[in-house]
């Protein structure tokens, strides 16, 4: 998002956002939607993987990457010289990234091992409270943090709460 849309995003707050910004926000959300369907389909692979299969969790998880990093390097094989050259200074933001990302994975697939994908999915769900906090701490100045935003984490906590005792309640 440039300097422009920034400002006009600013001003705009809480009247109506242009129509580029509207669209632009349209797309991410689908895109995040579509993601979430990814997810989920990624932990029943895992699962029939590492269960069905005996295949062990950290092989899993790096044949996962490293068949990613195949399908999508030809669409960034062009630009990722320049990009790492030109954001040296982000250098450590892809390394904590890679980190965390791998190790997520990781101890998915050992979680997706040992425990039902039914409960194990949705318990990963908390992430939306972490990144709250997190952006909170760390994105003040780029992400506004409001009260229907932490109802909302607090509410997929609470289903998160409700899908683990559920189980336990049979």
């Amino acid at each position: 998002m440039g300097l422009r849309t920034s400002v006009a995003l600013r001003v705009r707050r809480g009247v109506r956002l242009s129509h580029a910004v509207a669209a632009g926000a349209t797309i991410g959300y689908a895109c995040g939607l579509v993601s979430g369907v990814f997810y989920g389909l990624w932990n029943v692979i895992a699962k029939y993987s590492v269960s069905g299969f005996g295949i062990p969790p950290f092989v899993f998880a790096t044949l996962a990457f490293a068949f990613g990093t195949v399908m999508f390097l030809p669409l960034v094989g062009r630009t990722l010289p320049k990009t790492v050259m030109t954001a040296r200074r982000s250098a450590t933001y892809f390394l904590l990234s890679g980190v965390a990302s791998g190790s997520a994975i990781i101890l998915m697939a050992f979680a997706l091992e040992r425990g039902d994908v039914v409960i194990i999915s949705p318990t990963v769900s908390i992430s939306p409270l972490i990144t709250l906090v997190i952006a909170w701490v760390f994105l003040r100045q780029i992400e506004r943090i409001t009260l229907p935003l932490v109802i909302g984490a607090l509410l997929v906590v609470g289903g998160v709460v409700l899908v683990a005792l559920g189980d336990t309640l049979k």
